[in-house]
């Protein structure tokens, strides 16, 4: 047995009710991600007394290709007078093992350097993340 609406749809309609349901979906998934972020940094003691956090990247930036031998990637996170530089790296040399590591970020007079949260071991094709906090200056 078929059945036949009352009333049609229009399918622009239809196609506008989708979008929306679409941005929804989007905007929860972004909101659980900041509350990720926030979550994290907050469980590290050099930024537990930044604040609120206002904003982090939707998606990190590649900042190596994929073929180099270090891959580095940065997730930028906004506070009120700080920004957090999380940088997520892989050693993509088998024969090498990194101590310490950090990105160096050069100061300009928008901010100034503040402190570094080093990997301590990267070992091959393992992920490690480092932190870089900086103070907005301007």
């Amino acid at each position: 047995m078929k059945t036949v609406p009352l009333q049609a749809v229009p399918l622009i309609e239809q196609k506008i009710q989708e979008k929306a349901t679409t941005a929804k979906g989007q905007e929860k998934s972004a909101a659980s991600r900041q509350e990720i972020y926030a979550g994290q940094l907050a469980a590290i003691p050099e930024f537990a007394d930044l604040g609120p956090l206002f904003k982090s990247s939707s998606t990190p930036a590649e900042l190596t290709e994929s073929e180099t031998e270090y891959v580095v990637n940065c997730i930028k996170h906004t506070f009120a007078e700080y920004i957090v530089f999380q940088f997520d790296c892989t050693n993509t040399l088998n024969d090498q093992q990194l101590e310490n590591v950090t990105v160096a970020m050069e100061p300009s007079d928008d901010f100034e350097v503040i402190s570094h949260v080093p990997i301590p071991c990267l070992k091959y094709n393992q992920p490690g993340t480092t932190y870089t906090l900086v103070k907005i200056t301007c």
